[in-house]
């Protein structure tokens, strides 16, 4: 682009699926930053869009970066995934780990990275809440469902709640099937969520709450199929336990 910057750009191809996770990891020699949200490397995505980002540093969240090197390892392993170079895989892998090593992790406010590659995000939820007794409501914010809702179906059924909240942000119209969704055993409510302004709300935001303590998962992962109940996608999320007044 200009006189001393570089950028290296390496697809990721899937046969039956995208590669979806949206990462951005800063490094010097003291410290590292770990950002996973929503936002894609675009004006909309870092600016005009509502979106979510969960920003980690090595010095507070060790865990979350044994995690990355997790996924990224599991990622240069991945059988189907066509990746003309994966220098930068082993590169960045082995610097989580170092940062892992070398950080600390919060008490009382554990974090997990979830992803697709080897089991589906709809039979990791409810394990990852399985502690906090039983779930009352799962809220969602996603940009995209399925013409029918059957991921947020499954999802609620999956964790066991009692009742679902799916955000409408859209003062014309929905992606979501609320006349499908009467027909459930499980109630789904609409709900409009107070954001500042116009703008697209491209973030992904789904809340467990449990009769013991509330779970936030947030980052790339969509209210739909592909994202949640599959392997076809290459997705990211920050499953972060919160207290339940927070």
């Amino acid at each position: 682009m200009r006189v001393g910057q570089e950028y290296r750009i390496v697809p990721v191809a899937l046969p039956n699926g995208v590669f979806h996770p949206k990462i951005i990891y800063l490094a010097n020699d003291e410290r590292q930053l770990l950002l996973i949200g929503s936002g894609n490397v675009t004006f909309g995505g870092h600016g005009k869009n509502t979106e979510v980002f969960e920003a980690l540093s090595s010095e507070q969240h060790a865990s979350v970066f044994s995690d990355f090197a997790d996924f990224l390892e599991s990622l240069g392993s991945h059988p189907e995934a066509r990746i003309p170079n994966r220098f930068w895989i082993d590169d960045f892998a082995q610097r989580a780990r170092q940062a892992a090593n070398t950080g600390v992790g919060v008490e009382g406010a554990p974090l997990k990275l979830i992803h697709p590659i080897d089991r589906t995000a709809i039979e990791q939820l409810p394990e990852e809440i399985a502690d906090v007794g039983d779930c009352k409501e799962v809220r969602i914010v996603s940009p995209y469902h399925d013409p029918d809702g059957e991921a947020v179906h499954r999802l609620i059924l999956s964790v066991g709640a009692l009742q679902g909240v799916v955000a409408v942000t859209s003062d014309t119209d929905t992606p979501f099937p609320f006349d499908a969704a009467k027909t459930w055993l499980t109630p789904v409510t609409a709900k409009k969520p107070d954001i500042e302004g116009k703008r697209f709300v491209h973030a992904k935001w789904m809340e467990f709450d449990c009769s013991a303590g509330r779970f936030l998962f947030t980052g790339s992962f969509n209210a739909t199929r592909k994202a949640l109940a599959t392997n076809d996608n290459v997705e990211l999320g920050v499953l972060r336990r919160v207290e339940s007044d927070d």
